[in-house]
């Protein structure tokens, strides 16, 4: 919105209007700002004529503080405490955003209600220029389930003796990230 101002002559009833536009949508300091079709109205009007029917001058466009959400995607037990996130917020209509940072689990053990953070959040894209980010970190929770190993006992053949035999040990598969059976807890293969 724009203040008019004009130079009448003492208490002169006079009303000046138009219509003003910055002249892009963009944040910035000492902008041009045009306004158009201005026209005199009110009791004195008709004493008046315009000069010119533009007129410009400055001013400036903030950028807008923008808050960003993220939701945290469940996930299965990997070894690790990566997370997967997806972003929303509250940009003015069509912006062109990219909200990003580094999601992580508080730790890689399984679990229900794993608080996820999201670090270091950043603006990209072609209105990115436009806003500030209320904060820089998110946070939101999510599970880490499970994972499945399949655990097989050892086989042992041997010729019966007339004694007890004994066997033991078992191998596990689907463990992840380099982990070994060291790992597993109440686990016990014997015969």
């Amino acid at each position: 919105s724009v203040s008019y101002g004009d130079d009448r002559i003492g208490q002169d009833v006079l009303v000046v209007s138009g219509t003003a536009t910055f002249s892009d949508k963009n944040a910035a300091t000492g902008k041009t700002v045009t306004a158009n079709n201005l026209a005199l109205t009110g009791t004195d009007a008709g004493n008046y004529e315009l000069a010119s029917t533009t007129a410009t001058t400055q001013a400036d466009i903030d950028k807008a503080t923008l808050t960003a959400t993220i939701t945290a995607q469940n996930k299965i037990y990997d070894g690790n405490n990566s997370a997967s996130v997806s972003y929303g917020d509250d940009r003015i209509g069509q912006d062109v955003l990219v909200v990003s940072g580094t999601a992580t689990f508080s730790d890689k053990n399984a679990g229900s209600n794993k608080t996820v953070i999201v670090n270091g959040l950043t603006l990209s894209g072609a209105d990115a220029g436009n806003y500030v980010l209320a904060a820089t970190t998110a946070t939101d929770t999510a599970d880490i389930s499970k994972a499945q190993a399949i655990v097989t006992a050892n086989s042992l053949n041997t010729v019966y003796n007339g004694q007890n035999q004994t066997a033991s040990g078992f191998s596990a598969t689907g463990l992840v990230n380099g982990e070994d059976s060291s790992v597993l807890t109440g686990v016990t293969a014997s015969v």
